[in-house]
């Protein structure tokens, strides 16, 4: 997930086409941007230029598109207000996104429905300090319990969701969490996949042995990060 001037764009190529989309507009090639277009590509470069604080030295008054080297390729530069101008590629800011790694966003998806497993862990305890691990057939109270997800697993309802926003692991925004890790840093990212993770997931309390010895459910191969 991506913000350009309060707008989202879900993934790198959605960024990207609303770029092209923008300086299509400018069928000279050359010119002034408009003040939404330059508004727009200003605050793409303040988030996302490798160094916004040497860019943006001095006051903008305003960004064009210009030839270089006699070539009409949207190339952009930023205007400051004592006439000099610098350089930029738009590109390289799409590109110069960091992309979150596979574990970083799973550890956020699992951080975004935590609410839900302690609810069913209280659940299962309600009344009762013991209960049957449905897999072992051993007695456990709460503090020997985990909480597992029975078909489908964690990583397909990740994949699940992906698929429905059309998404994958680079596209979900995530912010550095206090105590460690990283959470889900989209209110409406993760309202979604909380919603459905709640509807698809199956839980269930079980032995906390078991469930370390059964170890991760592996990702599908065929879904890789983009």
């Amino acid at each position: 997930m991506y913000i350009v001037s309060n707008t989202e764009y879900r993934t790198l190529k959605s960024l990207k086409e609303e770029c092209r989309r923008r300086l299509s507009l400018y069928s000279d090639g050359v010119g002034i941007l408009t003040d939404d277009d330059a508004g727009w590509f200003l605050d793409l470069a303040k988030k996302y230029h490798h160094s916004p604080r040497i860019l943006f030295c001095k006051p903008v008054d305003g960004i064009e598109l210009y030839e270089r080297l006699g070539q009409k390729n949207n190339h952009l530069r930023l205007i400051y207000n004592d006439g000099t101008t610098a350089a930029f590629s738009w590109n390289k800011c799409c590109r110069s996104v960091k992309p979150n790694t596979r574990a970083e966003v799973t550890g956020a998806l699992r951080m975004a429905v935590v609410d839900q497993v302690l609810e069913e862990i209280d659940r299962a305890f309600q009344g009762r300090l013991l209960i049957v691990c449905p897999m072992t057939h051993k007695v456990i109270c709460r503090e020997q319990s985990h909480v597992d997800h029975a078909p489908p697993a964690f990583a397909d309802i990740v994949l699940m969701w992906f698929r429905k926003e059309g998404i994958t692991f680079s596209d979900v925004a995530t912010s550095d969490y206090e105590h460690g890790g990283k959470i889900m840093a989209n209110e409406s990212q993760r309202a979604s996949w909380s919603s459905f993770h709640r509807k698809h997931a199956k839980l269930r309390v079980v032995c906390r042995e078991w469930n370390i010895k059964a170890g991760r459910h592996l990702y599908l191969s065929k879904e890789k990060e983009s």
